[in-house]
């Protein structure tokens, strides 16, 4: 790893290198291995650089080094996602987390362990997941939530909806008190539709939930489209209208 400076500040476990030769910036991801994993490892990276979406995190290449420490390298990234001062922070959050989800469903990759601390954002503000494979993902059995049932894509979307409430509830602004939403200015109360969305993902029977494909497409997100035509609104201004006297 001589091959790379680097940056001592470390978010969620990646650190900051940049190039030696090229100058170009990279995020380094240290794991641990042995020697009988590489071979499944080299494979794995093989399908990983070639999986090449906006809202997931792309991977450049692994380095294998001693005494069982090894590193993955990806692509630069700034920071987890927290910023979550209204609804529509979640909105977008969860429609780009989705957008990544549904590429590795369509191309039939199981997830298996989406959480907080494997979502990133870029220095655009794009919502970016971490996938590494099936032996380096820290995949855990599928969790018996309230008598749910799970197959190994249906997890992947009870997954997000997990992420989606934690992340409204962390934010300290997520209230489901009328009279605490009175009191606290800053406060705001869940819409029927995001209730309805976080149903769709978590719902208990799994030949009842939702797929990453049809659940980019709910009524939840309706508020992005909305945006976008408000914002291109503001954006064409017509000249006034002269009024012949």
């Amino acid at each position: 790893m001589d091959t790379f400076l680097r940056d001592l500040r470390r978010r969620q476990g990646l650190q900051r290198v940049v190039h030696r030769l090229t100058g170009l910036a990279y995020a380094l991801k240290e794991f641990r291995d042995d020697s009988s994993q590489r071979h499944q490892i080299s494979a794995d990276i093989q399908i990983l650089k070639e999986l090449d979406h906006p809202n997931l995190v792309k991977c450049y290449d692994v380095v294998f080094g001693d005494a069982g420490v090894s590193f993955l390298l990806l692509e630069p990234l700034d920071r987890g996602f927290t910023d979550v001062t209204c609804e529509f922070d979640l909105v977008t959050f969860a429609y780009q987390l989705l957008s990544g989800l549904n590429f590795l469903h369509r191309n039939r990759i199981r997830h298996g362990d989406i959480k907080l601390s494997n979502i990133f954002v870029d220095h655009t503000g794009q919502v970016k997941l971490l996938y590494l494979g099936n032996t380096l993902s820290n995949t855990t059995p599928f969790s018996p939530e309230i008598g749910a049932m799970h197959d190994e894509f249906s997890w992947d979307v009870w997954s997000v909806g997990l992420c989606v409430l934690k992340l409204g509830k962390s934010s300290g602004r997520f209230s489901e008190s009328e009279d605490v939403q009175k009191q606290h200015v800053n406060l705001w109360t869940p819409s029927t539709e995001l209730l309805r969305f976080l149903s769709a993902c978590m719902q208990a029977d799994v030949l009842k939930r939702r797929t990453a494909e049809q659940l980019v497409h709910h009524p939840f997100f309706d508020q992005l489209s909305h945006k976008k035509e408000v914002q291109l609104n503001k954006q064409i201004q017509l000249p006034p209208i002269n009024k012949e006297s």
